[in-house]
């Protein structure tokens, strides 16, 4: 781990929060739009881990979001994402699982991890992935957008709030614009990098309006 790499954030996290970063195992669950800039955003702050879940190949209409899988069309969207990462910061370890997640492999693909990140794009999924964090006491992360509005939050291991309390309903069309992803997926990797550095001890929500310039937070209570 090259510390010259790393001087620009040495004074935000330190050196003990620099070896959390690097000692960490994070379980990205999608590696399409929000997932490409989670990826991005841990991997430049020196995140050392990896576990890449996945079951969709790369198509053009994700280009105008997911640039990290540029020249990659038609490619498993966990080997594009591995050979980003590998190729940004070599020094970083990846574990793939080509596959969807489901309740049949969602607590093993978990209990892989330190942390979980839902860049999911569908509502059932996500239920899945929060229930199997819940039994296996594990911090999620979760993001969402729908065209310029977005929302972040994070349930730490033994959090007594449930998804279901700031998601509910049925999947419709999504629509989303790359400046909305990108900010959404920046605040997810934030959080992500606070809760790693012991310092998001409470669950909360970020929504985010690109269209109001507006972001606000709150404490979720059950």
């Amino acid at each position: 781990m090259a510390s010259e790499r790393f001087s620009r954030q040495a004074s935000i996290v330190g050196d003990e929060g620099q070896s959390d970063l690097h000692k960490t195992k994070a379980v990205i669950v999608g590696c399409g739009g929000l997932g490409s800039q989670v990826i991005t955003n841990l991997v430049s702050a020196g995140v050392g881990s990896f576990i890449l879940v996945d079951g969709d190949t790369v198509a053009e209409s994700n280009l105008n979001r997911q640039f990290i899988h540029f020249g990659h069309l038609g490619h498993m969207k966990v080997d594009s994402a591995e050979e980003w990462i590998l190729r940004a910061y070599p020094d970083a370890s990846v574990t793939k699982h080509a596959c969807m997640l489901t309740s049949g492999n969602a607590d093993s693909i978990v209990a892989e991890g330190d942390v979980v990140i839902d860049c999911l794009d569908n509502i059932p999924s996500r239920h899945i992935l929060a229930e199997s964090c819940r039994r296996k006491g594990k911090t999620l992360i979760h993001g969402g957008v729908e065209g310029m509005y977005g929302q972040v939050a994070v349930f730490p291991s033994d959090s007594p709030v449930r998804l279901e309390s700031i998601i509910n309903g049925s999947d419709s069309e999504h629509t989303s614009i790359a400046p909305a992803v990108s900010a959404v997926g920046a605040v997810m990797a934030s959080e992500t990098i606070e809760c790693i550095l012991g310092r998001c001890r409470e669950c909360r929500l970020t929504t985010l309006d690109l269209s109001a310039g507006r972001m606000e937070r709150r404490r979720l209570s059950s």
